[in-house]
């Protein structure tokens, strides 16, 4: 039986998550209280690994600082983790980076392992589904960036000799084959493009 969804966009639920990490993380017992912040899905600028991303207030034309969490995840309590650690990036500013004030308070908050990749402790866990438990389902699908199919890296054309004993394979330009003509097998058959 599915849960009945609270929210209907993915920013109004990541909204009552953040308003929730207010009044139990950002309250002064384990980080300050975040500054004006926009949260949105969306595709981490530059980074083509990152689950999330928090640009600096000075980047917005209103001093706000935007999270984003990557559509790719639509796990609540992945999510979760990924937001607090991005909440945390706003709460202490980003010149920190993942040192110093940063990991202090994400490791009081109960994230654990690398700074630039934290997780959910065990403990951390539960109160996260604590709190989307509250909020209801993640009113999003899993998002996979289809990938453009690879372009040939080079330029050369692979040419395959016509005569069916031969099999001979041979790479060429398309100026060579344009300027010079297309070459001769040494079995005497004819050279094609080919797939």
């Amino acid at each position: 039986m599915q849960k009945e969804l609270l929210f209907s966009t993915r920013e109004d639920w990541l909204n009552a998550l953040v308003d929730i990490f207010a009044g139990v993380f950002f309250n002064g017992t384990f980080a300050p209280k975040l500054p004006p912040c926009r949260f949105s899905c969306g595709w981490p600028k530059g980074k083509a690994k990152a689950i999330g991303q928090c640009f600096a207030a000075e980047s917005s034309a209103d001093h706000t600082y935007e999270i984003f969490i990557s559509p790719e995840i639509d796990d609540p309590l992945r999510v979760g983790d990924v937001l607090l650690h991005e909440c945390i990036h706003a709460a202490v500013g980003l010149k920190c980076k993942h040192r110093g004030q940063f990991r202090n308070v994400a490791l009081a908050c109960g994230l654990t392992g690398r700074m630039r990749d934290t997780q959910a402790s065990d403990e951390l866990v539960e109160t996260l589904k604590g709190m989307t438990g509250q909020i209801g389902p993640y009113p999003h699908a899993q998002l996979v960036a289809d990938p453009a199919p690879r372009r040939q890296g080079n330029r050369h054309l692979k040419l395959r000799c016509n005569n069916g004993q031969c099999g001979m394979i041979v790479q060429t330009t398309r100026i060579w084959l344009d300027q010079v003509g297309t070459p001769l097998c040494r079995c005497g058959g004819e050279f094609e493009e080919s797939e």
